[in-house]
């Protein structure tokens, strides 16, 4: 599968945040592998929450690095087991998150998060005749329940 990159100003706006940061957990990001071209601007708290089978690789690959990689069930609607407030920033990529529980819900903090629409690669879905898992997941959709959880959006 081929994809298409994200614009470099992701990457290098994420290493910004995380440079002003003194906490900050990052959500659902695979591997850790984008986490790790960030390292030179990690903050002196950093976590990251995955799900299986990724967990194993994420811990292997950052917990030397002194991450603390947590097992957490990501969604609109649940809970996470972190303070509001816990951290100054929270990175997510394409992952879920509850904007209401966010453990960086309060004023002055941040969650950067790059969300893609659940049927993006529906054309790739259709070769194996698999199902999109999160067809309703939107943009929109997420922008709306950000606002609708008091916070506000920056472009």
């Amino acid at each position: 599968m081929l994809e298409e990159q994200p614009p470099c100003r992701v990457y290098s706006r994420a290493a910004e945040l995380m440079r002003r940061s003194s906490s900050v957990i990052d959500l659902g990001t695979g591997g850790g592998e984008r986490l790790l071209q960030l390292q030179a601007a990690w903050p002196p708290e950093l976590s990251q929450r995955r799900n299986p089978p990724n967990f194993q690789l994420a811990t292997r690959r950052l917990s030397p690095l002194g991450v603390r990689v947590v097992d957490v069930r990501l969604t609109d609607k649940d809970l996470m087991p972190f303070s509001n407030g816990e951290f100054e920033l929270v990175l997510n990529r394409h992952a879920s998150f509850n904007p209401r529980e966010s453990p960086a819900s309060l004023p002055g903090q941040h969650i950067f998060t790059q969300q893609v629409h659940g049927l993006w690669a529906q054309d790739l879905l259709a070769l194996f005749d698999a199902k999109p898992q999160w067809p309703a997941a939107t943009p929109a959709k997420v922008c709306a329940a950000v606002t609708a959880a008091g916070l506000e959006i920056f472009r």
